[in-house]
């Protein structure tokens, strides 16, 4: 496991303002988990695209039933993602608003902590700006982490006094 405190994590994501009508419907336990990266991710079949450490924006388009969002919530907490964040509004699937959500889904992500967010039908999201948000963020965060280790190793050097030839 990586060290959440030099990562982001989804609970810094969804403190910032793009996220402030978005909702949090189970997972709860797993807000601080690490994300390395952010992905619109609309197939089925999600398994092969993610690396674990994403954060997975979705509006479910590629669902044809329940089941298909069951499973493609199950392929994510197997790869290990930090959390998944669905559009609602049936221009993109059948869930309206959160109680549409299939329980098995709430379930699922309650118990292995992945938080599960919604942003409600009436507060639409262009991806595209939060993909440039959250690029820009964890971009920051790599380049604040090297320059971080950049200094403990020139301190390191220093005070063991290593000569290289």
């Amino acid at each position: 496991m990586a060290d959440s405190s030099i990562y982001l994590t989804v609970m810094d994501i969804l403190k910032s303002p793009h996220f402030k009508h978005s909702k949090v419907i189970a997972g709860n336990g797993g807000l601080t988990r690490i994300v390395k990266w952010a992905h619109i991710l609309d197939i089925t079949q999600s398994k092969e695209y993610v690396n674990g450490y994403d954060f997975i924006l979705t509006t479910g388009a590629g669902w044809k039933s329940r089941k298909d969002a069951i499973n493609y919530l199950i392929q994510l907490i197997e790869k290990n993602v930090s959390a998944l964040c669905i559009q609602l509004g049936l221009e993109f699937n059948e869930f309206r608003v959160p109680e549409d959500i299939p329980a098995e889904m709430l379930r699922a992500a309650d118990s292995h902590n992945f938080p599960l967010i919604i942003f409600p039908e009436d507060h639409k999201v262009r991806y595209i700006d939060l993909m440039h948000y959250l690029h820009t963020l964890i971009i920051n965060q790599d380049y604040k982490v090297f320059l971080e280790s950049e200094k403990f190793l020139q301190q390191y050097f220093c005070s063991n006094s290593i000569l290289f030839y």
